[in-house]
């Protein structure tokens, strides 16, 4: 079949749904992956048809829209909000593009939440249309919803509500500016106002999702549409090598600790790398920092710190005592799967989640919330994580379960019956 795969975001959201392409291009199918340029030669690698995708989400993080809903994660109006100027600012184009990019193809995979236009998308191509992201959306009793992530209550039956009243704004904060460009393009009914995961759940639509179930086991409340496949990983990249110098560090002792933002760029990154370096210092830890997209432009390679703007967390991560990192999903994933510790400092959004699920799996201490993100906290929790065994036992179990496991094959295998059972019909 001839498929398409649309994805937006950083290295974590748009590696994942590449790699789930070029599982799908191994199956015999034709894969077109639709997504920002930068990601172009990822798509040519894995034999992929590339489309771009003309949006700029550095420009939408580092401006003033953007960060002001970084800083509202605590505030569900504001969040709420924030999402509907984001919304208002990117639909028109995002549509525009994506539904030009995907044409011809005869089903769409898009991830949630960044491609927010795919079930607009698919529906304009009139094409089935398969979600698949790498956090869990679905309402469950078994943790509070991803949108609020200070959600104050355990109890199984407020997070299913939260769950579901979150999922409601989220399609709400969107439904306006969908239906707006849905009337410019002629034909094309409004969005109903009930978002469409039960309507989604009753015609079998599966929802794929790539994260291992070693580390979120599908909960019983979820729909048998809820696919927990495992975690998605492209392959190491070709040709790359470490930089000059980086090995003879790597090999030097105490073993040094990871730290990197990734794509997360906070209001002063100077502040931030100051932070570190005196974290590091009272710590006694050596380390490799990644500026990233956060620019902690101020670290130089000395003999307690290596400095670099980026570096596959695949290479990197299993020759490293600890990861302190924002909690992103790949990032999670990748150290998850090399069996290190993590220390995460969250951001914004699914952070926190993952920073206090690794907690709950012993693979990491309390997370560091930004607001208390000093020194002597870093220090604490570099101490914690390199002096207490049980945190690498941890990591390195749930690493040796996500080797067994093959999220790509389980995720193609779901497409596959889904399609074949529609066409059928």
């Amino acid at each position: 079949m001839k498929l398409a795969v649309f994805a937006i975001g950083s290295q974590g959201d748009v590696r994942p749904s590449a790699a789930l392409g070029a599982g799908l291009v191994a199956a015999g199918h034709q894969v077109r992956l639709a997504t920002l340029p930068a990601f172009k030669g990822l798509a040519e690698e894995y034999g992929m048809e590339f489309a771009p995708i003309n949006i700029d989400p550095y420009e939408f993080i580092t401006g003033d829209i953007g960060q002001s809903w970084m800083r509202s994660m605590d505030k569900p109006g504001k969040l709420a909000a924030g999402f509907i100027r984001a919304a208002r600012e990117m639909v028109e184009e995002l549509n525009s593009d994506a539904v030009r990019a995907c044409r011809g193809a005869e089903a769409l995979l898009y991830n949630v939440p960044l491609s927010i236009s795919g079930h607009t998308v698919a529906e304009a191509l009139k094409i089935p249309g398969i979600p698949n992201s790498v956090a869990p959306y679905h309402p469950t009793g078994d943790f509070p919803t991803l949108f609020v992530p200070k959600f104050p209550t355990r109890s199984a039956v407020a997070n299913r509500i939260s769950g579901r009243v979150a999922f409601q704004v989220f399609w709400m904060s969107i439904r306006s500016e969908m239906n707006r460009w849905r009337r410019s393009q002629g034909g094309m009914s409004a969005l109903q106002v009930r978002n469409p995961l039960g309507r989604m759940t009753r015609d079998g639509v599966p929802w794929l999702y790539g994260f291992s179930p070693s580390v979120i086991p599908a909960p019983a409340d979820w729909p048998a549409t809820a696919r927990v496949c495992g975690y998605w990983f492209t392959r190491p990249q070709q040709g790359w090598q470490p930089p000059r110098g980086l090995e003879e560090f790597l090999a030097a002792s105490p073993r040094p600790i990871y730290v990197g933002f990734g794509s997360m760029v906070g209001s002063d990154p100077e502040h931030t790398m100051a932070t570190v370096r005196e974290g590091l210092r009272l710590a006694g830890a050596r380390s490799v920092v990644a500026s990233g997209w956060g620019g902690m432009k101020s670290a130089a390679v000395s003999d307690q710190v290596y400095a670099l703007e980026s570096i596959p967390h695949e290479w990197l991560f299993p020759r490293v005592a600890a990861a302190v990192h924002h909690g992103g999903a790949g990032t999670t994933a990748a150290a998850l799967r090399a069996g290190v510790p993590s220390i995460v400092v969250p951001y914004f959004y699914d952070q926190f989640f993952w920073g206090r699920r690794l907690q709950r799996l012993g693979a990491a201490p309390a997370l560091i919330a930004q607001r208390h993100f000093t020194p002597r906290l870093l220090a604490d929790a570099i101490r914690a994580v390199t002096s207490t065994a049980a945190y690498a036992k941890n990591a390195q179990e749930l690493s040796r379960q996500i080797a067994g496991e093959d999220g790509v094959r389980e995720a193609v295998k779901a497409v596959e019956q889904y399609l074949g059972a529609i066409s059928g019909r």
